[in-house]
């Protein structure tokens, strides 16, 4: 179903930029799912940082820190785009808990 979205929304020559939680590692299942959205390569952390922590955020459990959420483009795309990724929404909220159970990525 988001394959078929992106394909229908996508316009040629504007940038394909696909982010999210795909629950996996890098280099492991989503190389199929990447292709079939139409992207051929990943953008990644300089330094790579688990989004996904026991560690430090309490609604991760159960598992061990993974970097698990992606920021997939197309070819054409990466080459016309400079960008850094980074770790981002780190800090807890105001009431100490975690804003989510993953934390994101800052392009």
């Amino acid at each position: 179903e988001l394959a078929r979205w992106v394909r229908e929304t996508s316009s040629p020559g504007t940038p394909r930029v696909v982010l999210g939680d795909l629950n996996c590692v890098a280099g492991s299942e989503p190389r199929g799912a990447a292709r079939f959205l139409g992207c051929d390569l990943e953008a990644l952390q300089r330094a790579p940082r688990p989004t996904w922590d026991p560690a430090t955020n309490c609604w991760a459990c159960e598992e061990q820190p993974k970097a698990i959420d992606r920021i997939l483009l197309d070819a054409r795309s990466a080459r016309r785009l400079r960008c850094a990724v980074e770790l981002a929404f780190t800090e807890p909220s105001s009431d100490g808990t975690p804003l989510s159970d993953h934390y994101g990525l800052r392009v």
